[in-house]
Order: structure tokens, then sequence, then C-alpha cells
């Protein structure tokens, strides 16, 4: 009995990784597609766009084990940085964000990619498990 329990657990292991793996794929991806977004808002006159706020996207691999999985899918300004202007990655990715600071583009790229995680997780876990 207690050998068909172990398998049924790493089944349903298996398969919420699989899960979790397609969530942080399809999660990278909108976070991409949400930053190039930015960009359709509009050229700047004031600065010179180096298109680098995309390299602050982070979204980890799956990590956990056993009953715990996860990953983590942020915006990292320590990933990015400039050698014109004053500001710092951190503060390009509050200013873009919040279309503060005079930044020309579509501000609210994390807002929306944040409120899209909860549907494409969703969307991964319901083909696995009905």
């Amino acid at each position: 009995m207690a050998s068909g329990i172990n398998a049924i657990r790493r089944q349903i292991e298996r398969d919420a990784r699989n899960a979790l793996n397609e969530a942080r794929d399809k999660t990278s991806k909108k976070l991409d597609e949400n930053l190039l977004g930015f960009y359709a808002g509009g050229d700047p006159i004031q600065y010179q766009r180096t298109g680098t706020l995309i390299n602050a996207s982070n979204v980890t691999p799956v990590q956990g084990s056993s009953d715990s999985f996860g990953f983590k899918a942020e915006m990292d300004g320590n990933r990015i940085g400039y050698n014109t202007g004053t500001f710092t990655g951190w503060q390009v990715v509050r200013a873009t964000e919040e279309g503060t600071s005079g930044v020309v583009g579509s501000p609210g790229y994390w807002e929306k990619t944040d409120e899209e995680i909860p549907d494409i997780v969703d969307s991964a876990f319901s083909k696995r498990f009905d």
C-alpha cells in the first residue's frame, strides 16, 4: 500500500513541477512582451533610449522539492546599468513602471504582468489536475 501512495506522490510531484515550468516559461514570455510594449509608448526627445530595460526582467527557474515548488518573477534594477544620465537601474525600473520623471513609454508593464501570473499558473495546473 505504501509503495502505491509513494508512486502517486511522485506522479503529483512530476505534474506539479511540469505545470510550474510551463507557467514559468509563459510568465517570462509575458513579462518580456509587456516590457516591449513599454517602448510602444513613444520616442523620447530629452534622452537617448538604450533598450536595456528588458535586461532587468528576471524569472528564476522552478525550485523546491516534495510538496513545495515555486519560481520568482521580478524586475531587478541591479541587472541593468547606464553610463549616461543620473538614474540607477532601480530608479529606471521605478520611473518606467510608474510613468514618472519624464520617461516616455507605456508604464505599468510589471503591474500588468503581475495581474496575469495567477491565470497563467491556473491554466498550467488545470491541464494536469482536474
